[in-house]
């Protein structure tokens, strides 16, 4: 926007020389007529008296050069960019670079990442088979306390116990300088962390939901806890087959209490494929072992199949009661033992997407914004997620026009060197322009991927049909980070977006805002409110290059017909500093969480292309109409009213004698002087009703309706009608 600004203020600058210029010359062509034509006061040069009317010539000039360049408009920015971040705190986003959130008004693209963005970061039971049937992991809370304590129990006990569920925290400075830990809160509630194994968290998560637990994370009264400190992994007699990526299982051993079925148990817990084909029964609804039949060995690889097609990753849990111990005299527990077991459950888990972000990514795509996600994920997981985001479409998919590819195959296809120490140099621009339009998902991507991608993007010219009609041939991109390995790309991206909660300080000081929820919504929210602040901007501009237009043409038409300009210098200025100042105050703080229908407006409209003018066609076609109203109503008060004479009984009755002969096709041409500068606060009074039907060509807001959503806005508006009545302005 600023380089679209000082484009603007360059040929506004021009333009006001222009007629400053003119204006100058047509003074001064008309003093040295006057002095060829002998007329009264002019038949001597005077000294004393001519050279200061030159000089009033001059410092008219000037005033329309200065009135002509819109003076409040630093000041309309800085106060809506900065009532803006302000306000933006509320929805999530804490701003480092104002200038950023301009420039996400106009985002085209968003490359943003998978995990804690668009997921919750937490990975999570989302199916779980048991006796017989697939559900939902809350529907479980159901089902017999037998088979309950089942799961608990193998879910928990044979696990590390360095796997936790915490509160989250964070390293603050206290009083005194010293790094203190401090519990993290969002909204009052105590965020919740892993420590340790993420799919074990899960299990241990699943745990606490089965007994309905709802307190605070990190809490002594977590119900998994209570099976740890009964199984402690110090407790004598028991003993462990660690996980590995070849067996792809662990199993625990332990004594049993007394009072069991058995005296000891055997718990294991792996990938579905490798656990399932050792099991010769599953638990039923009561918690018995009952045979698996081949209708349940199909049931179960039905329900693998549908978890793995969802995107699920499927871990099986079973046990075995032994009659004697099974470790050896070393301590060693053998992986014999792990046969003939006990199914107990499947469970699918995986990082839950956020609730809101399928909206918000359809609001995305509504707004004419590409949402592309790159993630370390692999190929069919990240389809699987980016389908439920909606992200890749089955109608994009099938017409070819939504890819997704993983790390590897890009980096094959848009670089001309492998392997190279900085990758964004060595992009082939034009095989990158045949595939980033259509690319949705970057799999098994790394850091430097990103990095690439954003820059290619970048540095694209093809021009892109963004929709409704628009084109656009230079990106806007948009990107999301929480690694300090993101750090690269989210300085090359024109907007950074970085992890309050999961990211590093690395990546929130390389990034322009701080998302305080680590969520989609909330970069949903900063487009919102860029685009915002630049519609504000339009407003002030479209109002106050009105008023300069009407006040240069009224100056110069007046100065040019009549013995003097109608205006003079005080009351130009008084126009252009005092009454646009407050008026950036009124059009520059519009809030879209406030005004009814403003937000779903903004969200519902394509992002204005990089390369046009901030001054658009009906902006400029708004300016003059509005000029052309205030401009006949001025003029016929002007040329309209009383004649120019000399004052007589009172200022309102001319004295006898000759009318100016200096008359406009007949028509009589003012009032006396001292009338006019009266009635010329008609036109600093015009700019009143003219910026509420601004307000209300750019908003669709009749303008006591934005008043009832911006109580300050009123207060502006009546400052403005009091302060611009007539004789309150200074000659």
């Amino acid at each position: 926007m600023q380089r679209k600004l000082d484009d603007m203020t360059i040929l506004i600058t021009k333009v006001g020389a222009m007629f400053g210029l003119g204006i100058l010359f047509v003074l001064l062509l008309r003093f040295v007529i006057s002095f060829g034509q002998k007329d009264c006061c002019y038949e001597v040069w005077d000294h004393s008296r001519h050279w200061m009317q030159v000089i009033k010539f001059v410092i008219i000039g000037i005033t329309i050069f200065v009135v002509a360049v819109p003076e409040g408009l630093p000041l309309a920015v800085t106060i809506a960019l900065a009532f803006s971040v302000k306000k933006m705190m509320a929805d999530k986003n804490m701003v480092k670079h104002n200038s950023a959130v301009e420039t996400m008004g106009s985002a085209t693209t968003i490359c943003s990442d998978k995990t804690g963005t668009l997921t919750t970061s937490m990975m999570t039971v989302m199916k779980c088979w048991a006796s017989g049937a697939s559900s939902d992991p809350a529907s479980m809370r159901s089902s017999k306390e037998k088979l309950k304590e089942l799961m608990s129990a193998a879910m928990t006990i044979n696990t590390s116990e360095k796997t936790d569920i915490v509160a989250k925290t964070q390293k603050r400075k206290d009083k005194t300088g010293a790094e203190v830990q401090e519990v993290v809160k969002l909204d009052g509630k105590v965020v919740e962390a892993y420590s340790g194994n993420a799919t074990e968290c899960a299990m241990l998560k699943f745990v606490n939901l089965l007994h309905g637990f709802s307190g605070d994370s990190g809490s002594d009264s977590m119900p998994y806890k209570s099976y740890r400190k009964s199984f402690p992994e110090s407790m004598p007699g028991r003993s462990s087959i660690t996980f590995s990526s070849k067996r792809k299982r662990m199993s625990t051993f332990v004594p049993m209490p007394a009072g069991s079925p058995a005296p000891f148990r055997l718990y294991c817990k792996g990938a579905s494929e490798m656990v399932v084909k050792l099991c010769k029964m599953y638990c039923n609804e009561e918690g018995d072992s009952i045979i698996i039949s081949p209708e349940v060995a199909k049931n179960i690889d039905e329900a693998i199949d549908k978890f793995a097609d969802s995107g699920l990753r499927t871990i099986a849990v079973a046990y075995k009661d032994c009659a004697e111990s099974l470790v050896q005299g070393d301590g060693v527990l053998p992986e014999s033992v792990e046969s003939d077991l006990t199914l107990i459950c499947i469970v699918g888990i995986e990082d839950p997407l956020r609730v809101e972000v399928p909206g918000a990514i359809q609001t995305c795509r509504e707004a004419g914004i590409v949402v592309r996600m790159v993630t370390g994920d692999n190929l069919s997981t990240a389809k699987a997620i980016s389908r439920k985001a909606n992200i890749l479409t089955e109608e994009g998919e099938r017409e070819g026009r939504e890819i997704a590819l993983t790390g590897e195959q890009f980096r094959q296809m848009v670089l001309t060197q492998q392997n190279a120490e900085h990758p964004e140099r060595c992009i082939n621009q034009a095989e990158f322009d045949k595939i980033w339009p259509k690319l949705r998902v970057l799999a098994r991507s790394t850091p430097t991927d990103k990095l690439v991608l954003v820059t290619g993007i970048q540095k694209s010219r093809i021009t892109i049909d963004a929709g409704n009609g628009m084109k656009q041939s230079r990106q806007v991109v948009a990107v999301t980070g929480d690694g300090t390995n993101d750090a690269p790309a989210l300085k090359q991206a024109d907007v950074g977006f970085a992890m309050f909660i999961n990211g590093t300080q690395v990546a929130q000081q390389a990034a322009d805002i701080v998302i305080l929820d680590d969520n989609f919504q909330s970069i949903v929210a900063a487009v919102k409110w860029g685009r915002c602040v630049y519609d504000n901007i339009c407003k002030f501009l479209q109002f106050q290059l009105t008023v300069n237009i009407v006040a240069c043409v009224l100056a110069t038409v007046g100065a040019a017909t009549l013995t003097e300009s109608p205006i003079t210098v005080i009351q130009l200025l008084w126009v252009n500093l005092i009454m646009d100042s407050f008026a950036s105050l009124a059009l520059a703080t519009e809030d879209p969480n406030r005004s009814p229908g403003l937000k779903e407006q903004l969200l519902s409209r394509y992002p204005y292309p990089r390369t046009d003018p901030i001054l658009s066609k009906i902006m400029v076609k708004n300016m003059f109409a509005h000029a052309l109203i205030q401009l006949g109503i001025l003029f016929w008060l002007i040329f309209g009213v009383g004649d120019i004479c000399m004052e007589g009984v009172d200022v309102n009755t001319c004295a006898e004698g000759p009318r100016s002969k200096y008359l406009a096709f007949g028509l009589r041409s003012g009032r006396p002087p001292e009338f006019d500068n009266t009635w010329a606060n008609l036109h600093t009074c015009v700019p009143f009703f003219q910026k509420s039907n601004h307000l209300w060509v750019a908003s669709g807001s009749y303008p006591l309706k934005t008043f009832r959503s911006s109580p300050i806005r009123f207060l502006f508006f009546l400052r403005s009608l009091l302060i611009q009545s007539p004789g309150r302005t200074t000659a």
